[in-house]
């Protein structure tokens, strides 16, 4: 019986993370490519610094999720450990979203610098998490 929630989980976390690499990498080439190919002409060193904390971001994120839904055999190759499941709530749900919000700026920072300001969403929702979370239950408990 936890021999088989056991490989489900190996088996979810494989497709999660086989998905996810796809398309961090199609990103990242459409990236590179449309800078280097199409925005040639506009390309300074900010944009290359950015261009670097964009795809150094999304890589971040995507060996931390990795890591977590690292599955562990023994020496003959029987599952052990699943690793951690990549769908479960809490830090690893953070991580998908900030993911998904790192590609979202990589695709649309290729239209407009503007899409950085999404960056401002991840640093408000933090914000809000910690008052709701930290701050008013401290200050206010009874």
């Amino acid at each position: 019986m936890a021999k088989g929630a056991l490989k489900k989980t190996y088996k979810q976390n494989t497709a999660f993370l086989s998905l996810a690499f796809n398309i961090n990498l199609g990103v990242t080439v459409l990236y590179v490519f449309l800078k280097l190919v199409w925005g040639w002409n506009s390309l300074e060193v900010s944009n290359m610094v950015a261009a670097a904390f964009l795809l150094g971001m999304s890589w971040f994120i995507y060996f931390n999720l990795s890591s977590f839904g690292k599955a562990t055999f023994d020496s003959e190759g029987t599952l052990i450990g699943a690793g951690t499941s990549l769908s479960s709530p809490g830090l690893i749900e953070y991580h998908w979203d900030l993911l998904y919000v790192n590609w979202s700026v990589e695709v649309l920072s290729l239209y407009s610098s503007w899409a950085w300001g999404l960056y401002g969403l991840a640093v408000a929702f933090a914000f809000y998490m910690l008052v709701s979370a930290v701050i008013l239950p401290t200050c206010c408990a009874r």
